[in-house]
C-alpha cells in the first residue's frame, strides 16, 4: 500500500512539473515560433513596474499588396487606426484593439489573408498570414 502511494505521488508531481514546463514554453516562445509577437530583451522578463498609460505613442503606416493600414503602439499595446483594402480585396473582420496584437482579415476570389500588427520595442510590426 505504501509503495502505491509513493508511485501515485511521484506521478502527480511529474504531471505538475510537465504541465508547468509546457505552459512556460508556450508563453515564452509560442509567438516567436509563428513569426510574430513581442520580441526583444524586455520580453524575457516583464518590467518590474507597469508601463504608464501615457507612454510614448508610435504611429506607422504599413502596407502589403492586400491592404494599407495605420497602427499605433504604446509600449506593448497595439491599436489599429485605419484599414484600407487594396485592389479587389475586401475587409472581412478586424480586431482593432487596444491589445497585444491587432489584425485585419481580407478575402478575394475564395482566398483569405490575415494581417497582424504587434509592438516590438514600442514599434508597430506587420506579419502576413495566408
Amino acid at each position: 500500500m505504501r509503495q502505491r502511494g509513493v508511485l501515485v505521488l511521484t506521478w502527480l508531481l511529474a504531471t505538475a512539473v510537465a504541465t508547468g514546463v509546457g505552459f512556460l514554453a508556450i508563453s515564452t516562445v509560442g509567438d516567436v515560433l509563428r513569426g510574430a509577437g513581442p520580441l526583444g530583451a524586455s520580453f524575457a522578463s516583464p518590467p518590474a513596474t507597469p508601463e504608464p498609460s501615457e507612454s510614448r505613442a508610435v504611429r506607422a503606416a504599413l502596407a502589403t499588396e492586400h491592404v494599407q493600414l495605420v497602427a499605433e503602439c504604446r509600449g506593448r499595446v497595439a491599436t489599429l487606426l485605419e484599414v484600407e483594402p487594396l485592389g479587389r480585396w475586401q475587409l472581412r473582420a478586424t480586431e482593432e484593439g487596444p491589445d497585444e496584437d491587432v489584425e485585419a482579415v481580407l478575402a478575394r476570389d475564395g482566398h483569405q489573408v490575415r494581417v497582424e500588427v504587434y509592438c516590438n520595442r514600442g514599434e508597430p510590426r506587420l506579419v502576413l498570414f495566408g
